[in-house]
């Protein structure tokens, strides 16, 4: 998941399918990863409109510290 949001952060994805293209993965994962990430509000998709309306995906943060209590 990490890898998604990275590549949504660092590229100029204009869709959810040209996501997929660039990571290489399959487009379910990509929409199932994006689903996950948004959920937790890391991650928000926009709809953009050309000649079809397609979800576009954006990072939320730059960053994101992770502190686990042992």
């Amino acid at each position: 998941m990490a890898e998604t949001q990275r590549s949504v952060r660092q590229s100029v994805s204009s869709s959810i399918y040209e996501l997929a293209n660039l990571v290489d993965w399959d487009l379910k994962n990509v929409q199932d990863h994006l689903r996950l990430l948004e959920k937790y509000g890391v991650m928000s998709t926009r709809r953009s409109r050309g000649k079809r309306e397609v979800r576009v995906p954006e990072a939320l943060f730059a960053q994101i510290a992770l502190k686990i209590a042992i």
